[in-house]
């Protein structure tokens, strides 16, 4: 069953890979800057990011996804003093633990060469209170839409002191909150919400069940602009990678440099998380041994596979981003670099792990509704103008405040027309969104084409993350307008009900033809949730 589940795995990993690998690839081979090797090692990085990715989302449907759901299921129906203690400490070692937060770490350095732990500790710290909040959220069904309003309101505040007196943390800010959400607290956290909301039921059950990556990614953005108020300390941004690869052993040789550092950090990540699991187990789960076997093998799948794939990513994928950025944004038809944000940006989407996570449970959860499939076209398309607003900002100097504000002006306005279950998915999108491949791949490409226009890569090329977090927050919140409006005019379409049509007239052909035309074949749901499935739910 395992090896049948890893073929499944493999097959769904190579389709999502081997996009971006062939655009890459074929933009490379018309780029004399570009050396076939240099080429050669991202084909490589994609092999063993097609196999990592495959690992790691079988490991995680093993053993992080059920963690997760076995701590938050079991806090529900515990004492109460656990839904204060528990989320913090889980919180703060998920995301302490999260690659993609040490990644942050490197990218923006305080002193040359080591990482930046002030905003590693920063983050970390936002993310448990945010679980904490979200917890007490679910228990008690406090509002979202309130609750992201509010911490939203207090953002923009933040943001605009900021841009007085720290202007190079802004962009930072809006990155860290969604590149906290990376490929290992992104199953957890949506897997430990899930639990806790099952567990405590109620007729917000669905809606309770997201909202805790949306959450998790706003507390990180609201931290960092309060560090950078209160500690203005000085950053800049870690210095381009050179390439240096003339046959397939430099290849192989770059790789297995990068993988036992890889395999620390996972380890890292893991041993948190495993902890805290064998502490439930031996004194509340008490689930039974085959469940625990199979945790267990997934937990090994997991280190692996991530290992592995965060491996070719930061040392196949992230090299050659910069490279190819840096070369095409010299050119004379750099605005090339527009429509190519574009695509990459859809064709990195469908290689994110966090993404296929989100899509799956959003499907399972929705009954179908909304399905695996839409939420992944959904996804590539905000993450693709994502990326090509970047290249704009690039190429122009922009602030980041010419897309994000008005983007999430429309999108918290839209919070209070759409139902609450796809604000909930909506937010929870954009955090899932911006994952490892937005950090080792996106970013470092942005990064090159800024440092070739002579721009401010602190100013121009951070914020590409917030761009890829914002994007699908608005598509899928229109998404929920659709909805509404064709839920809207099916119900308006509902003649007089037959109870009234016998008050109306005694005239029995009359009668008949009224309660004929007014019949209605199936329950009133939105057409363009049932385009996606034919068993839709109730989203109230």
């Amino acid at each position: 069953m395992i090896l049948k589940n890893l073929s499944k795995k493999l097959l769904e990993s190579a389709i999502a890979v081997l996009p971006i690998t062939l655009l890459v690839i074929f933009v490379g081979l018309g780029l004399p800057e570009l050396r076939n090797m240099q080429l050669g090692l991202f084909a490589f990085g994609a092999i063993m990011l097609t196999l990592g990715m495959a690992f790691f989302t079988l490991g995680a449907d093993m053993a992080i996804m059920e963690i997760g759901r076995e701590i938050g299921a079991n806090i529900a129906g515990n004492k109460k003093i656990l839904i204060f203690i528990i989320p913090l400490i889980l919180g703060f070692f998920v995301a302490f633990s999260e690659p993609d937060i040490q990644i942050l770490g490197e990218l923006f350095q305080t002193t040359p060469g080591q990482k930046n732990m002030t905003i590693i500790i920063v983050v970390s710290v936002a993310v448990a209170i945010m679980l904490l909040i979200s917890t007490l959220r679910a228990n008690y069904s406090w509002p979202l839409r309130i609750i992201i309003l509010v911490i939203y309101c207090i953002i923009f505040t933040l943001a605009i002191l900021a841009e007085i007196y720290a202007p190079n943390f802004v962009s930072t800010a809006f990155d860290s909150g969604g590149i906290a959400t990376g490929p290992m607290s992104v199953p957890f956290l949506l897997a430990f919400g899930i639990g806790f909301a099952n567990a405590k039921g109620g007729k917000n059950q669905s809606q309770n069940s997201f909202g805790v990556l949306g959450l998790a990614t706003a507390g990180p953005i609201l931290a960092v602009l309060l560090m950078a108020l209160i500690l203005r300390p000085n950053a800049s941004p870690k210095p381009l990678e050179h390439i240096d690869v003339e046959n397939f052993s430099d290849v192989l040789k770059t790789f297995g440099q990068a993988l036992p550092a890889e395999f620390k950090l996972v380890g890292i990540a893991l041993a948190p998380t495993v902890i805290i699991f064998l502490i439930f187990q031996f004194t509340t789960l008490k689930l039974p041994k085959q469940i625990i076997l199979k945790i267990l093998i997934g937990v090994i799948y997991t280190f692996f596979g991530l290992s592995i794939f965060l491996a070719a990513a930061n040392s196949c994928f992230s090299p050659v981003g910069q490279k190819l950025g840096f070369v095409i944004a010299s050119k004379s038809f750099k605005w090339v670099l527009i429509p190519l944000g574009l695509a990459i940006g859809a064709m990195i989407a469908l290689a994110e792990p966090s993404i296929h996570i989100l899509a799956k449970q959003v499907d399972e959860l929705t009954g179908g509704s909304i399905s695996k499939r839409f939420m992944l076209i959904a996804l590539c398309t905000g993450i693709g103008i994502a990326v090509g607003l970047a290249m704009i900002r690039v190429l122009t100097g922009l602030k980041i405040w010419w897309f994000l504000l008005p983007t999430y002006i429309v999108s918290l306005a839209l919070m209070f027309v759409v139902k609450p279950i796809f604000t909930a998915i909506a937010f929870d999108s954009g955090s899932a969104a911006s994952g490892a491949m937005a950090a080792t791949f996106a970013l470092p490409f942005t990064l090159g084409a800024s440092v070739s226009v002579g721009g401010n890569p602190l100013l121009d090329a951070f914020g590409l993350v917030a761009y890829i977090s914002m994007t699908p927050i608005l598509i899928l919140q229109l998404t929920g307008l659709v909805y509404k409006i064709k839920t809207e005019a099916i119900q308006r379409k509902k003649l007089v009900p037959t109870t009234e049509i016998a008050a109306l007239t005694t005239h029995p052909q009359v009668e008949a033809e009224l309660i004929e035309s007014s019949k209605i074949e199936k329950p009133i749901v939105a057409d363009f949730a049932e385009e996606i499935s034919d068993e839709p739910i109730d989203f109230d």
